[in-house]
């Protein structure tokens, strides 16, 4: 049996004034790197994180394979979210019709390859039974359709 092994650290991101502090993990051997950042719901802290998603994958496309944005925010990023060029998953709950309407809207004018994937029955917190679940898979396919792609 082929057994991997993690390394793991905290790290502190700083972003738009604040402190995010995170926990960096990295499997060995790692055949790319996912970035999972957690907001706090829907507080001011969660829109210093779709900031410094945005921010980061407009400013270094070349490194950035993919993107999911599961219950985001883009209009919270309105200067980055253009400048991303990597294929990205906008993932919304079914039931989140304020968001959907904001991520159609930030989708529409995109040239790299995307798409909205609704997850049945969930809000926007993704709180309803399975709809989290939902969401993780339909994330892990997208990385695994778009990092395979990536990879050199």
């Amino acid at each position: 049996m082929n057994r991997s092994t993690a390394a793991e650290r905290e790290v502190i991101v700083h972003s738009a004034g604040a402190e995010l502090a995170g926990l960096l993990t990295l499997p060995d051997p790692a055949a790319g790197l996912v970035v999972f950042a957690h907001g706090s719901g829907s507080s001011r802290f969660s829109r210093r994180l779709i900031g410094a998603i945005a921010a980061a994958a407009a400013a270094r496309p070349d490194p950035v394979g993919a993107v999911v944005s599961r219950g985001g925010r883009p209009d919270l990023a309105p200067e980055a979210l253009p400048l991303v060029g990597s294929p990205t998953l906008f993932l919304v709950g079914a039931q989140d019709v304020e968001v959907l309407q904001l991520n159609s809207q930030a989708a529409a004018p995109r040239n790299a390859p995307h798409a909205i994937q609704l997850v049945p029955g969930a809000t926007h917190l993704f709180e309803e039974p399975g709809t989290l679940e939902q969401a993780a898979h339909l994330a892990r396919d997208w990385f695994l359709q778009h990092l395979a792609v990536a990879r050199p």
